[in-house]
Parts: structure tokens; C-alpha cells; sequence
């Protein structure tokens, strides 16, 4: 499952709960990707290495408040 600042992450367009680790890290790189091209979508200086320090600190930043929690069901 993925939790996002330490509670189950709800999205309405995507599944919280995945059979694969990769699966469900996939969707987190997808998502911290968006937060990021979010952030910083209205500069000009998009070929410039301050415009990849910005992504990839902004990627950073949404990546830190996801966690992969291993589901486990009550009573077992």
C-alpha cells in the first residue's frame, strides 16, 4: 500500500494498493514527476542546470512524504 505523510494515500484515479513493490513505485515516481513539473512549470530558464536543480528538488520533496506499507490484513 501506499501511504502519503504517514496516512493511506487516497487518489481517485489510481489504485492505493499494488501485488509489486516496482508497481507501486512507479506510481510514486509518476506522481513526485507531476508535483514537480507543477512547481516549476512557468520558468523561463527550462534548459538551464538552475531549471534541472529546481525539478529535482522539487521531486525530492514530494518523494520524502511517500512510503510503501506492506498490507498486512487483521487477524493474520
Amino acid at each position: 500500500m501506499i501511504h502519503k505523510d504517514g496516512k493511506r494515500w487516497e487518489n481517485d484515479g489510481r489504485k492505493i494498493a499494488y501485488l509489486k513493490k516496482s508497481a507501486a513505485k512507479g506510481v510514486i515516481t509518476n506522481e513526485c514527476n507531476k508535483y514537480a513539473f507543477d512547481r516549476i512549470w512557468n520558468r523561463e530558464d527550462y534548459f538551464s542546470e538552475a531549471y534541472q536543480i529546481a525539478k529535482d528538488t522539487a521531486f525530492d520533496e514530494e518523494l520524502k512524504r511517500f512510503k510503501i506499507v506492506e498490507y498486512v490484513p487483521k487477524g493474520e
